[in-house]
């Protein structure tokens, strides 16, 4: 039996859905939380899938299983946050997954062992099962970040009680103020490297999360890190596979050929060096290239647009 929580968040997707639920089923949690959306509004496919997806969750092993199952559609921020955040009412610890990220069974060992080494240490934000494909060069079984991510993950209370997913603070800065936190927080942290572009992409992704065209939650995690000076631990080896990027998917629909990375046997966990050890390599190109589909471009390309932009010429 498995003792550490697990939050499992579904929606309309049977398939993935009981691919995942498999995984779970394996390790045998006993304590497992179920939050699903409802179906849209005068959406009858939602509603078939929706029930569908229900049906699928049917513990039969030791458990205790705690369900939210909403009757109408939150949307994703709603939804996901108001379950992220009834999980930690009730617990001070776990794992989360939602229905298109497919663990590999050792995901879960790995998450319980790191909750526990760094319980009551402040500077790690949260675990990640996800590396997209990466191959670490150190010795290390495990690395940090600056950058949060979601697919298959863990955390604490603590972290979770961190997290403003209206993004007030944000909301109060002016542009310098924005630009000069980016830059502090993400300019590859201790060793600044002005990516002009970079900055401007997470100063427009947090703009549109904070005035609401941006459906989602996760967003807000990733500033609660970066605010916090926080780090993410990620695996030596990918040990979730990403099954959501088809035209189903809210955010994510893209099939780019780079998010096809499957999962690994995770056979041991030691301990890195003494302090946390940002690997920039992973920072500087898979979370970039990989998560975000960014790429830099050069100064003078940036420089360019913004004087057309001032002048009037585009992008009013």
């Amino acid at each position: 039996m498995f003792e550490t929580p697990i939050l499992f968040i579904v929606f309309n997707r049977p398939q993935k859905t009981q691919q995942v639920f498999e995984k779970i089923r394996e390790i045998k949690p006993t304590k497992l939380y179920v939050a699903a959306d409802g179906p849209r509004l005068n959406n009858n496919q939602d509603a078939l899938f929706c029930e569908e997806v229900r049906s699928l969750i049917k513990v039969d092993w030791d458990c205790s299983l705690v369900i939210k199952y909403r009757d109408n559609n939150a949307g994703c921020k709603i939804n996901v946050s108001e379950a992220i955040t009834w999980f930690f009412q009730n617990e001070e610890y776990g794992i989360i997954l939602e229905d298109d990220c497919l663990p590999d069974t050792s995901f879960f060992s790995y998450c319980e062992n790191l909750l526990h080494r760094y319980k009551d240490d402040d500077k790690v934000f949260s675990i990640s099962g996800c590396n997209f494909g990466y191959s670490a060069k150190g010795s290390d079984d495990y690395f940090f970040s600056p950058i949060f991510n979601m697919w298959g993950w863990a955390t604490w209370r603590r972290s979770s009680d961190l997290v403003d997913y209206n993004l007030n603070d944000w909301k109060s800065l002016t542009y310098l103020e924005k630009l000069f936190f980016i830059v502090r927080k993400l300019g590859r942290p201790y060793h600044i490297n002005f990516d002009w572009g970079w900055f401007q992409y997470w100063i427009n992704i947090l703009n549109n999360v904070a005035k609401g065209d941006l459906d989602t939650w996760d967003y807000q995690w990733a500033y609660a890190q970066m605010k916090w000076g926080q780090l993410t631990i990620f695996p030596e080896i990918n040990l979730i596979e990403n099954l959501g990027f088809d035209l189903d998917a809210t955010h994510t629909k893209s099939t780019n050929k780079y998010r096809k990375f499957t999962s690994n046997q995770y056979t041991g966990l030691q301990n890195p060096t003494f302090k946390p050890k940002l690997d920039f390599d992973f920072y500087d190109f898979y979370q970039k290239k990989v998560w975000a589909y960014y790429h830099r471009q050069p100064f003078l390309f940036h420089l360019k647009n913004y004087l057309l932009k001032a002048c009037g010429i585009y992008g009013k």
